[in-house]
């Protein structure tokens, strides 16, 4: 059995791969971005702990909403808070 090579003969990944490998790494860089207001909020002290939980997943379900949302309807300009 043969095993398929991802690297062309100068050593970089094919495209797919890099396609796939930005795909991959977008998700933990929204979850970051997302993250950072309510924790700047936190260490500033304007909010408690809980409330910057629950603000955090307010921010990360209306996210989610608007990138499903831009799926469903492909006239939707916004895919989602990031990227």
């Amino acid at each position: 059995m043969r095993i398929k090579k991802n690297y062309n003969k100068g050593g970089e990944i094919n495209n797919v791969d890099k396609k796939a490998l930005i795909e991959s790494i977008k998700e933990p860089l929204r979850e970051i971005v997302m993250a950072i207001i309510p924790f700047l909020l936190v260490y500033f002290e304007k909010l408690n702990t809980p409330v910057a939980t629950v603000l955090y997943l307010l921010i990360r379900g209306l996210d989610k909403y608007l990138f499903e949302y831009s799926k469903t309807d492909k006239t939707a300009k916004l895919k989602g808070l990031t990227f």
